[in-house]
């Protein structure tokens, strides 16, 4: 499984880390880390982090904002983060931060 992720992360120029809805610490620090762990074993990747911002929670995770053109440009060109666990969370955000 691992090769399968290793793969999938080296055959994309840009990689963007979604998380569930309504984010707990522990699903911000895993998006947080996740992009950290790819930029610093891939420099060469665009790594973004997107979804809803809670703005008592920002210290530990802020959210990218992406422009169209790279998020409309292929759908298989993001690398899907989330948790599983409370129903009401497991939904997946497609929210891009605007600011």
């Amino acid at each position: 499984m691992i090769d399968d992720i290793l793969s999938l992360i080296k055959s994309y120029k840009t990689i963007i880390i979604h998380r569930h809805v309504r984010p707990d610490p522990d699903a911000l620090g895993s998006q947080g880390g996740l992009a950290y762990l790819i930029k610093d074993n891939y420099p060469e990747k665009k790594v973004c982090v997107v979804g809803e911002e809670v703005p008592s929670l920002r210290f530990l995770n802020q959210m990218d904002t992406i422009p169209d053109e790279i998020y409309k440009r292929r759908a298989s060109d993001r690398l899907r983060y989330g948790q599983s666990g409370a129903h009401q969370r497991s939904k997946i955000s497609e929210r891009r931060q605007i600011n």
